[in-house]
């Protein structure tokens, strides 16, 4: 016996629904029903022959051609029918030309009771079809309950692998994109290792054979394996191994392909939940930096909302990914970005949180977000944050290709000082990289009165004393190709040391010496002697910041 299109009408929330197009489809053969949550012609890939759809339309409620579309696919890879839900909601009335379409190829459209939840079209469904093949649906109607109640109670990832598995008889693994083993059942730590360093080494071999029939069975230590990826459109999450039995297979593949689905939605949820976590702290950083509240109690509450606490925070440190911002152009700027949150950024969180629970850390563009909590004693929290700042610049030299600049603001006294501490820790980066150079930990009080002069930089008066005393120089290297102003400023740097400038700059002593001499007959005077030496000093510094 099948279940049928005209069948699930009389079941649960589908009672009081009606067919609105497509009627030559109603004995269409369902064998099983899912969630459409992606809108676009891409799930070809993922579409079961026989699988009946329940969507909103959310995504594309106002654009007709997009649900012909997806109606289209659905219709040639097999689909069975779409039911609409929340119809008062989105889509307010079914254009005509989806109801021409339906009724052309006779694809069912059912339209359910807005006032109906997801949950009570789909149970009553699949209850139906484990009657009717109770081998193929026990596991998965087992394994939704389950999984809608820890969804629900946002319980631990572990927790929902280890109820998953319950109902496993052999062994299982769970492995993550990066062929870790995140959850094992009825496996030794041998046989792990082994699974891991295979999958490792065979990763795209294994990746085109399951592209091709969906899963693969390959000899890993002497035992052959089924290798299940967890995958959605768009995204790999990781496999699923288990033990093969040949007298089994077919009831153990069928398992596997229901933990498999089960195992995409509970990655989808929790990689979704985590990038909603992410735009939020970002959101909220944007506003801390340009206090972008009506009042601080309003920022304190809008920070426990995201689970920020900001009282009693003492500094704040930048990372700047000076990486990132070198190569904003380039095309490998993307790879760069994906490294450091993805691998950089959990490793930094991980010291963050070790060196003060309360610490706050946030991602945000090309720039990590750090807020230190306070030990009540300001010498003791200015000396944690030189030597967390110092730990975090070896985390990321030993890690990371790029180089950093981190910056520290001064003491904070009040939540409203973040805006400053934000300007004062950001000048400490990039002045403290110009001036120091880079991979280096800069506190804000250490500029002196370099933060002084950088204001000074566009103050017109300045600028016409700057171009007087550098432009000579300036002008004179464009059109001749030489570097003199570069030779001047090391040159001053240095206190004039011949030998210590050629070295720096790979040059022979005399063509130092030739370029200095060079220098005084361009220049209106000698920058190497008092007081003309602070006139340049000064230029140089100021131009540089």
């Amino acid at each position: 016996m099948n279940l049928t299109v005209r069948d699930i009408l009389s079941l649960g929330g589908l009672r009081d629904a009606s067919i609105v197009a497509g009627n030559g489809g109603v004995n269409n053969i369902v064998d099983s029903i899912s969630v459409l949550e992606v809108a676009d012609s891409n799930i070809s890939k993922w579409v079961l022959k026989n699988e009946l759809y329940i969507t909103s339309f959310y995504a594309i409620h106002t654009n007709i051609e997009k649900q012909k579309e997806v109606i289209k696919v659905l219709h040639k890879s097999g689909g069975c029918g779409l039911v609409l839900c929340h119809i008062d909601m989105w889509i307010k009335d079914i254009d005509k030309e989806i109801i021409e379409l339906c009724n052309t190829i006779d694809f069912p459209l059912i339209v359910a009771n807005s006032e109906v939840s997801y949950v009570e079209i789909l149970n009553p469904i699949i209850e139906k079809l484990m009657k009717i093949n109770i081998d193929n649906f026990q596991l998965l109607l087992s394994t939704q309950n389950k999984l809608i109640e820890q969804v629900a109670n946002k319980e631990e990832l572990e927790d929902i692998f280890n109820n998953i598995s319950s109902m496993f008889e052999q062994e299982i693994l769970f492995l993550d994109l990066d062929n870790n083993c995140i959850f094992s059942k009825n496996t030794d730590k041998n046989t792990i290792k082994t699974v891991e360093d295979y999958l490792r080494l065979n990763f795209n071999t294994i990746n085109s054979e399951c592209d091709k029939f969906n899963y693969c069975i390959k000899n890993i230590g002497q035992k052959k394996k089924v290798l299940y990826p967890i995958k959605t459109i768009g995204k790999f999450y990781g496999f699923v191994v288990v033990g093969y039995e040949e007298e089994r297979f077919e009831h153990t593949l069928r398992k596997i392909e229901n933990i498999a689905k089960i195992c995409t939605l509970i990655y989808t949820k929790k990689s979704r939940i985590q990038e909603l976590e992410e735009i939020n702290i970002q959101d909220y950083i944007g506003d801390l930096i340009t206090w972008n509240f009506r009042s601080e109690e309003v920022a304190l509450k809008a920070g426990l909302d995201i689970n920020w606490d900001i009282v009693n925070k003492t500094r704040l440190m930048i990372i700047n990914i000076n990486s990132i911002q070198e190569n904003l152009s380039s095309k490998g700027v993307k790879d760069i970005q994906n490294y450091a949150k993805k691998v950089l950024y959990p490793t930094l969180s991980q010291e963050v949180k070790y060196s003060n629970p309360n610490n706050l850390i946030g991602f945000r563009s090309d720039v990590v977000f750090i807020l230190l909590h306070s030990n009540n004693d300001k010498i003791k929290d200015k000396d944690k944050a030189s030597s967390l700042g110092q730990r975090i610049l070896k985390i990321c030299n030993n890690d990371f290709i790029g180089s950093v600049s981190i910056g520290i603001s001064n003491h904070m006294e009040e939540v409203t000082e973040i805006p400053k501490a934000y300007k004062e820790a950001t000048s400490a980066a990039i002045m403290g990289r110009n001036l120091f150079g880079e991979n280096r930990v800069v506190k804000y009080n250490e500029l002196g009165f370099f933060p002084l002069l950088k204001d000074l930089k566009f103050n017109e008066d300045i600028r016409v004393i700057i171009d007087y005393l550098l432009a000579p120089l300036i002008d004179y290297d464009k059109v001749n190709g030489t570097d003199l102003i570069e030779t001047l400023k090391n040159l001053l740097d240095n206190n004039m040391n011949i030998s210590t400038v050629a070295k720096d700059m790979y040059l022979h002593k005399n063509t130092v010496l030739y370029r200095k001499n060079k220098i005084i007959e361009i220049l209106n005077d000698n920058p190497f002697e008092m007081p003309y030496t602070l006139n340049y000093l000064l230029a140089l510094m100021i131009n540089s910041l």
